[in-house]
C-alpha cells in the first residue's frame, strides 16, 4: 500500500468516526486498497480525492444513505448536490397545508384539520 492510498483511506475512517489501532490498520485498510487506489488515479491529487469523499458524505447523509469508498468511486462523475431542505408552511407554529386551493392548519394536539381563516401573510415558512 503506497502512502497516497493510506492518507485517503485513513481521511476516509475519520469521516466515518472510525478509531482504528495502528497495529490493526493494515488488517483493515486492505478492504479499501483498490477503491482508494481507483480514487486516486481518477483524481491524481490526494487533497482532490479527499474532496470528493468529504462531497459524497454530505450527499449521502443528506438522503439517509449509507456510503462508502465504493460511493465516492461510483458519483466520482456527478455533481452531486446537496439536498435542498423545503420550508413548510406554519400558522401560529401549527403546520400548515394547501389541498384544492384551500390551506389547512393541523392543531398541535392532533385534533381535526381546520380551514384556514387568516391572510396568506400570516403564514410563517420554516
Amino acid at each position: 500500500m503506497n502512502k497516497e492510498q493510506e492518507e485517503i483511506i485513513r481521511y476516509f475512517m475519520s469521516l466515518k468516526g472510525w478509531e482504528v489501532e495502528e497495529d490493526k490498520f493494515k488488517i483493515v485498510a486492505k478492504g479499501y486498497k483498490n477503491d482508494a487506489d481507483k480514487l486516486y488515479r481518477l483524481g491524481k491529487d490526494v487533497e482532490k480525492v479527499k474532496n470528493k469523499i468529504k462531497l459524497t458524505k454530505k450527499w449521502c447523509e443528506d438522503r439517509d444513505l449509507e456510503w462508502s469508498l465504493g460511493t465516492a468511486l461510483k458519483k466520482w462523475f456527478d455533481n452531486m448536490k446537496p439536498k435542498e431542505k423545503k420550508k413548510k408552511p406554519y400558522y401560529r407554529d401549527m403546520r400548515m397545508y394547501e389541498k384544492g386551493g384551500k390551506w389547512f392548519v393541523i392543531p398541535n394536539d392532533g385534533g381535526e384539520h381546520l380551514e384556514f381563516a387568516g391572510d396568506k401573510n400570516q403564514i410563517t415558512w420554516k
